[in-house]
């Protein structure tokens, strides 16, 4: 061994020094170290890969189940809009005839309304009248067969049975007009003591919603649906014997998903042991849904191709990487570190500026706008409208006899009922914007909105707080109510300014409540001098 130790390694290490010896000793066989270097980078890269490669297949489902979600929600909103339209069409139809009657005269001028409601409105094949006994009386079609009766059909007997008044979609029928597949969209005719008179119906075509729903790709084996809760099928692409108003009641999608809950994203498994994921939504202002599927082994099939690809890919860096491959990976991780650490600032700093900005220009008790931002949007709105000659309207409001009801019911409660008031008033329309102007009174600014338009929308503030039903015992009634003053008109680029707009509504409001309260008031309604009448 001495012998062995006797080399001239030895000798300079002798001559540097005991302490070169143990660095040296330390610091081992170089081809050791760099053996060893290289293997741990081959096997941080080879689990770095399995990793990556199962979080890739992760991300590739959470973004099948993202897709799916953002299809059906596109789908159902599409259904939504569909219906709601073929739905205001039958709400105008009805109305008319429930006013002016089914007399002959009155269908020759309903003629044209039903042609131009299917014309305008490509969901619509047509539109159809039918008296109490199921007999057409008036159609949208010129060449349609008159001599028929639908009283046997599944929505007229809905409504001759049914009082509701609201939009009824029924089971898919073949038309007897054109012969082809129809949903059935229909309105109860009452007469004016409340019986029924009769239906109006909306055919909407099934190749319509087919021809919408071939738009999307759901993959070579995907399906999309639309059916109502209790499990009619009214369409689905594609076909595959599918025939509109099968009973999809028992599928696994409805009875333990789309039955429960409104929305969401399931994984099934049909008795082939095949595996689907579905998207499904409810509609909803009507009792339909929506679903998309695609299998999951049509999902999952780029991700085996990119994994075969990368792997090819990852041997061959395992043979040319070196010892620089760890730091590069170090180095990688930093930046991702650096990179999510500044986000997260970014974050905290947008989050902090929008609570910021809410705070300054958002009334705290009510979640309206506040007075500040009330005086900013007012002259805002004020000089676009008087830039663009546009009416502006404003409503004031104020509750009736409030500090009655602090004192008989408390601040807390005179706080509830202010915030209910307030919630009313912000979600009146969308358009409209609408601020706490101080203590009890509220401000509704109306652009593009005439004097008779406002009063109407006043009048429907005042109803539905009316509806709100607080008690008030103190207060005409005995229940909350308000009092609203209206003014509106085209500024004058030369002599008007928004003080005007505030003035007169503010005096509007106060003949309001000086007339007893509970109503409306408009400024062409104002007297000469303001009475000066107390009304408890």
């Amino acid at each position: 061994m001495r012998q062995n130790d006797a080399s001239p390694l030895a000798d300079e290490l002798t001559a540097i020094g005991p302490g070169a010896v143990a660095n040296a000793t330390r610091r081992g066989n170089p081809l050791r170290f760099a053996t060893h270097f290289v293997i741990l980078v081959c096997v941080s890269i080879f689990t770095l890969h399995i990793y990556f490669s199962w979080s890739l297949r992760a991300r590739d489902i959470d973004d099948a189940q993202v897709s799916a979600a953002n299809l059906s929600g596109a789908l159902a909103e599409h259904a939504e809009a569909t219906v709601t339209s073929v739905d205001a069409a039958l709400f105008g139809i009805v109305q008319r005839l429930e006013v002016e009657g089914n007399s002959p005269d009155a269908l020759a001028r309903l003629y044209p309304l039903l042609a131009s409601f299917v014309e305008e409105l490509p969901s619509l094949q047509g539109l159809f009248v039918y008296d109490s006994n199921g007999k057409w009386l008036v159609n949208s079609m010129d060449d349609a067969p008159w001599m028929l009766n639908n009283a046997d059909r599944e929505y007229f007997i809905f409504h001759k049975t049914h009082p509701d008044r609201n939009a009824h979609v029924g089971t898919p029928v073949q038309s007897r007009s054109t012969g082809d597949w129809v949903i059935p969209v229909s309105r109860r005719i009452n007469r004016p003591d409340g019986s029924f008179d009769g239906v109006v119906l909306a055919t909407v075509p099934v190749n319509y919603v087919l021809n919408f729903y071939s738009r999307f790709n759901v993959g070579k084996y995907g399906a999309i649906m639309l059916a109502t809760l209790d499990g009619t099928l009214l369409a689905r692409l594609p076909f595959m014997g599918a025939t509109p108003g099968s009973d999809v009641s028992q599928t696994d999608i409805v009875r333990y998903h789309v039955s429960k809950y409104p929305q969401g994203v399931a994984m099934i498994t049909d008795k082939q042991g095949k595996v689907w994921l579905y998207g499904y939504k409810r509609l909803t202002r009507y009792p339909l849904f929506v679903t998309a599927s695609r299998s999951y082994e049509e999902v999952l099939s780029d991700w085996h191709t990119q994994i075969l690809i990368q792997s090819i890919g990852v041997m061959i860096l395992l043979v040319l990487l070196s010892w620089i491959g760890r730091r590069l990976v170090n180095q990688i991780k930093l930046r991702a570190e650096a990179q999510r650490e500044l986000l997260l600032a970014r974050e905290k700093l947008v989050e902090m500026n929008l609570k910021l900005q809410k705070m300054a220009l958002e009334d705290g008790l009510t979640g309206v706008a506040n007075r500040r931002q009330f005086d900013i949007t007012v002259v805002n709105e004020f000089n676009r409208a008087r830039r663009e000659r546009q009416p502006i309207a404003l409503l004031m409001m104020d509750v009736d006899n409030f500090k009655k009801y602090n004192d008989t019911y408390g601040h807390p409660a005179g706080d509830v009922c202010l915030q209910s008031i307030g919630q009313l008033i912000k979600t009146n329309r969308a358009a409209d914007f609408s601020a706490r102007y101080g203590g009890e009174e509220f401000a509704v600014l109306l652009p593009n909105t005439d004097l008779k338009g406002a009063v109407v929308v006043a009048e429907n503030i005042c109803q539905e707080v009316r509806n709100l039903k607080i008690p008030h015992s103190k207060n005409s009634g005995g229940i909350v109510t308000i009092s609203i003053g209206v003014d509106a008109f085209i500024p004058d680029p030369a002599g008007s300014n928004v003080i005007d707009l505030i003035s007169a509504t503010d005096r509007a409001l106060y003949i309001a409540k000086a007339r007893g309260r509970n109503q409306v008031c408009s400024t062409h309604e104002l007297p000469e001098q303001p009475p000066a009448i107390s009304v408890p």
